[in-house]
């Protein structure tokens, strides 16, 4: 990873500390998935590439028409996975 050291304004701190803690990841990290979502750059997780928003913690999932709850659960599951680990 390369280092570029940036000063946020004071009004930006303490949010971006906040939604940081609640991704459970540092501030480099979500600063970074911030970033990347402004600039429309995939994120690589295996052979697959997705585009994963900075604020998925925040995305509520909808079932699909005649999808049993297992279905469901599994699709969330499969996501919440792929979701997490582009924040890593």
């Amino acid at each position: 990873m390369g280092i570029i050291s940036i000063e946020l304004p004071e009004e930006l701190t303490e949010p971006v500390e906040r939604k940081a803690s609640e991704l459970n990841v540092d501030v480099a990290r979500f600063v970074a998935a911030v970033i990347r979502e402004k600039l429309r750059m995939p994120v690589a997780i295996g052979e697959l590439e997705v585009f994963v928003p900075a604020d998925i913690a925040d995305y509520e999932m909808e079932r699909a028409v005649g999808e049993s709850d297992e279905d469901f659960e599994a699709t969330k599951e499969m996501y919440g996975a792929l979701f997490t680990a582009a924040l890593r």
